[in-house]
């Protein structure tokens, strides 16, 4: 599958989710390895489709290539189900596709002694029976996140065809909301405009359209009929590009799962217990599901199996395009069905947990100290902040601390070393690295990351998020381009900002900075609310520049600082938030004038990256991040880089910092997160710009579906 996912990234964000939900530490028991004489199984496990159907056609798809992976020694019987009737007598499994066939199977069938998985079917997940599997987003979830937009209106209107996902959303509508919910239904497509017209007599506020053959065509007719309120989509509409680019579409909202536009599968993690010694963890991303997989044995047993999958989709993201693979969700669902009814294929061979990772650190003081700080960090830290969970890091699911190992420039690489980070120049190995660089230049070489994104795109970054702040009322117009004599900036960097109606002034500083030499950099400039866009040298030099505006009384609102800088030392900036203009993150972020490193912030960033070659738009904001991230690589076995994913934007704290919000995440007034998946888009000239579901609706980011 062609993704331009990023799979270590998604390694890293899905483990310590992992390790947040199963409770992971170093004092947990560890897995039990499997017995490798386990019987296996030959039964059956049935497959019950809709006919003439692409997402039915992509399952199989799925479904077959799972199978025919297997080993034929081992691998139980396959049968395709016209119906509920002639179901083999040996069968332990079924798959479902569509509300309609899953509650036909249900009503057909409620033996336990059937494991029942059932995916495409959102209406049925709302109510399925319990010990189903499902692999669909209730429309529950989708009313939740969308809260703060359902609020604005006193009557909602929802039309749509008579069936399990209508009166599922229906039903979410009115548990959620305090206002006027009015529903219009029907049975054949005649009835449509009928239960239209009947809808719109009753004024509502807000329409809301959860299908139908044709739903641009409805549209239209609601603004023929007077309607002046806004439309909103399902996201269950919302899934077709060719419906949402439709010109009728203009202006109507959508739902979408933050894992379709951002790709952070992070939010997407749902926990299906069997009973009191499984759980099947669905993480979205098949590519998720196939590294995460080594991370945990498979067996029959207490253990834990992660999987995952995405819709057959191609989005433009801050990334670039990626593909979602509905196929993917086949050969998952393949496996999950063997590994619930004991028809278990073991994958990968068991192997103990270390006790100790080791990573190699190459490379001056400031990054030794600053990879060992973050080492400290990782092991000592009962909780590290991310996005609505407390987690203990990588080597929390094994309970195995992180050593670092400093490596002289030309020395080999130890056999005890299992991955390796710093200054590669060199250094040749075949080891997952990291490689820390510096002047926005990386070095071309198998199994590298390089942290120097590219300047123009960032700049790109940068203007949305100062275009984003006008809308809070902090909007400076000033811009102050702070580098070292000697570096060129480019000529786009300045002329992209002016475009866009800011004034940029350009300063530059002599090398090595001095405290005096900083100081006077300060002593003239006292206008508050500046914007500075920095090119420190290093850590120490964004320190010094630091200290002297706070001396001078000319800090920023916000401080901007280039990507290939690393801050060796969480305590080297305080009372101020520093943002990394290419991740549109920060960097650190403080509280109270106790800084806080944010291990969160592995943003992975703009490019396309290919097997064999140098993961040239990865981008790691903080040592933490950079030894996670070496870390995820080292226990996930790979060394291949296999894809990127996109940057957050407009990020947002709660008081405490452990929530924040951006292109697509929100949080309400209490710091609790909003959804947990679901942002806002609307459609404008087939345009999808995304807005959030957060009170004020900011419009964070434009991206072409």
């Amino acid at each position: 599958m062609k993704q331009v996912v990023a799979l270590l990234l998604i390694a890293l964000t899905l483990v310590v989710a992992f390790a947040a939900l199963t409770g992971g530490g170093a004092d947990d028991p560890l897995p039990s390895p499997p017995v490798p004489d386990t019987p296996q199984h030959r039964e059956t496990i049935g497959v019950l489709l809709p006919n003439d159907s692409v997402v039915g056609d992509q399952i199989r798809n799925g479904i077959d290539t799972a199978y025919l992976l297997q080993d034929t020694a081992t691998r139980p019987s396959l049968v395709y189900l016209n119906g509920t009737q002639n179901v083999p007598s040996d069968m332990v499994a079924v798959i479902t596709a569509t509300d309609a066939l899953s509650e036909e199977w249900d009503a057909a069938f409620e033996s336990p002694d059937i494991v029942h998985l059932a995916v495409a079917s959102p209406g049925y997940a709302a109510s399925a029976l319990e010990g189903v599997v499902t692999f669909s987003t209730p429309p529950s979830y989708e009313i939740a996140s969308l809260k703060s937009l359902l609020r604005q209106h006193d009557a909602i209107a929802v039309l749509g065809p008579d069936t399990l996902y209508t009166a599922a959303y229906i039903q979410a509508l009115e548990d959620a909301v305090s206002g006027h919910v009015v529903s219009g239904t029907y049975s054949s497509p005649s009835g449509e405009l009928a239960s239209l017209r009947s809808l719109l007599d009753q004024k509502p506020g807000l329409l809301i359209i959860t299908g139908g053959s044709d739903v641009p065509a409805v549209v239209a007719k609601a603004r023929e009929f007077g309607l002046t309120g806004p439309v909103l989509v399902s996201s269950w509409v919302g899934e077709d590009a060719g419906t949402m680019n439709d010109p009728r579409m203009e202006g109507v909202y959508t739902a979408k799962r933050i894992s379709d536009i951002s790709s952070h599968p992070f939010y997407n993690v749902y926990s299906v217990r069997f009973d009191t010694s499984a759980s099947v963890y669905a993480a979205e991303g098949y590519d998720a599901m196939m590294t995460l997989s080594r991370l945990v044995p498979q067996s029959n047993g207490n253990t834990v199996y992660i999987s995952g999958w995405y819709m057959d989709k191609t989005y433009e993201g801050a990334a670039g395009s990626y593909e979602f693979d509905i196929s993917g969700c086949g050969r998952i669902l393949m496996q999950i069905a063997q590994f619930r009814s004991g028809s278990v294929v073991l994958v990968d061979t068991y192997a103990p947990p270390p006790s100790e990772v080791v990573i190699g650190v190459y490379g001056n003081a400031e990054v030794v100290r600053g990879a060992t700080a973050a080492a400290e960090f990782i092991n000592t830290a009962s909780q590290i902040s991310l996005p609505g969970a407390a987690t203990s890091g990588i080597s929390g699911i094994y309970g195995a601390k992180v050593r670092i190992l400093p490596l002289e420039s030309g020395s080999p690489v130890p056999s005890d070393v299992v991955a390796v980070v710093g200054d590669l120049e060199g250094v040749v190995t075949n080891r997952p690295t990291v490689q820390t660089v510096s002047g926005g230049e990386y070095r071309p070489g198998d199994w590298s990351v390089s942290l120097a994104p590219d300047e123009e795109e960032g700049i790109v970054q940068l203007i949305g998020i100062l275009d984003s702040r006008k809308v809070y009322g902090s909007h400076s117009s000033n811009i102050t381009l702070l580098a070292p004599e000697g570096v060129v900036l480019s000529s786009s960097a300045a002329s992209l900002l002016e475009d866009h109606g800011y004034s940029v002034e350009t300063v530059s500083y002599p090398l090595p900075l001095t405290k005096a030499g900083a100081d006077a950099l300060f002593s003239g400039q006292n206008r508050p609310g500046e914007v500075i866009l920095s090119f420190p040298a290093g850590a120490e030099d964004l320190t010094l520049l630091l200290d002297a505006a706070r001396m001078s009384n000319s800090l920023p609102t916000v401080w901007y600082v280039s990507g290939d800088v690393i801050l060796g030392d969480p305590k080297v900036v305080q009372s101020v938030q520093v943002y990394d203009y290419l991740a549109a993150s920060d960097i650190w972020s403080s509280e109270l004038g106790k800084s806080k490193p944010l291990v969160r912030d592995v943003s992975l960033f703009y490019s396309k990256v290919y097997p064999g070659q140098s993961m040239t738009g990865v981008s790691a904001r903080s040592f933490e991040a950079v030894v996670m991230l070496a870390d995820a690589m080292s226990v996930s076995g790979s060394t291949t880089p296999a894809a990127v994913g996109s940057a957050l934007k407009n990020l947002r704290y709660s008081v405490d910092q452990s929530i924040f919000s951006g292109s697509g995440i929100s949080f309400d007034e209490s710091g609790n997160v909003v959804g947990p998946e679901t942002m806002l888009l609307q459609s404008q000239g087939g345009t999808m710009r995304v807005v959030l579901g957060a009170g004020d609706l900011i419009s964070v980011a434009e991206r072409q579906m």
